[in-house]
């Protein structure tokens, strides 16, 4: 999640130390936290989320819940890129969990209007044809 010099990552710890450490001469705020509670404390925060594969990893049964918090992150009229994987898996198990873009769309129209999606073209080796990048509006 990117907006006024605050991001947001879902990497360990470590790592968010590390993306400080590297973003010298400039003024970041890295949040760590569960990014379920993050909505309550940083509601419009972000111009922009990028969400990539996340989605995936997420129980299906949680998926509504995540796509509400992530549009409260989002102030109405920014963005969501997004990248979806693994798309037309076979099974079920996960993570990561099947996504279909029937899936997505369920969850995602309520809060997102879709501006642009398509197949990526130069997807890592192993996962051609298997992700789904798309752009969203935030109504």
């Amino acid at each position: 999640c990117y907006g006024d010099n605050r991001d947001f990552h879902s990497f360990p710890p470590r790592r968010s130390s590390d993306l400080g450490a590297k973003a010298a001469g400039v003024e970041l705020e890295v949040i760590t936290g569960d990014l379920f509670e993050l909505a309550e404390s940083h509601a419009a925060a972000f111009d922009l989320v990028v969400e990539y594969t996340t989605y995936c990893a997420i129980d299906p049964g949680r998926r509504g819940e995540y796509v509400a918090v992530v549009s409260k992150l989002v102030g109405p009229g920014k963005r969501l890129l997004a990248l979806f994987w693994p798309v037309n898996k076979l099974a079920d198990s996960g993570p990561p969990f099947r996504v279909t873009a029937v899936d997505i769309e369920d969850n995602f129209s309520e809060y997102f209007e879709l501006e642009s999606q398509f197949v990526p073209d130069n997807s890592a080796e192993g996962r051609q044809g298997k992700e789904i990048l798309a752009e969203y509006k935030r109504k």
